[in-house]
């Protein structure tokens, strides 16, 4: 069974979610926008493996925090092409909104491209 839970970060209270399958303990983390040791220490203390992280779109508030997860864990990271500008340039953008970058970095390029009705698996889980 796929599990799921939300986690509020960034002034924006932004909804991360963490979900994972429950008979293998993989997870995926969707939107970790920031506030990264949070969502971190919720993977550890629930004994997950996180293998991947899913981008639902490219803005501060989602992305923030990829950089930082990608340092704890061997994640591969999900995301649409067309959106390069906002990961490459993220902690601009958090000067614009006059937000102290904080945890937020620069977000890595994929490794996979997201595209339009993807069907994505974590665990035994699609």
């Amino acid at each position: 069974m796929l599990r799921i839970h939300t986690i509020q970060v960034t002034p924006f209270m932004q909804n991360c979610r963490i979900v994972w399958c429950d008979s293998t303990f993989e997870a995926a983390i969707i939107d970790p926008g920031g506030e990264a040791s949070r969502i971190w220490s919720f993977v550890q203390e629930g004994k997950l493996s996180c293998s991947q992280i899913w981008l639902t779109h490219s803005h501060l508030d989602h992305c923030g925090g990829v950089a930082s997860l990608m340092r704890s864990a061997t994640c591969e990271l999900w995301a649409h092409s067309s959106e390069r500008f906002f990961r490459e340039n993220l902690e601009a953008i958090c000067l614009q909104y006059g937000m102290p970058r904080g945890d937020m970095e620069n977000c890595p390029e994929p490794g996979h491209e997201l595209v339009d009705c993807a069907e994505l698996s974590v665990g035994n889980e699609r």
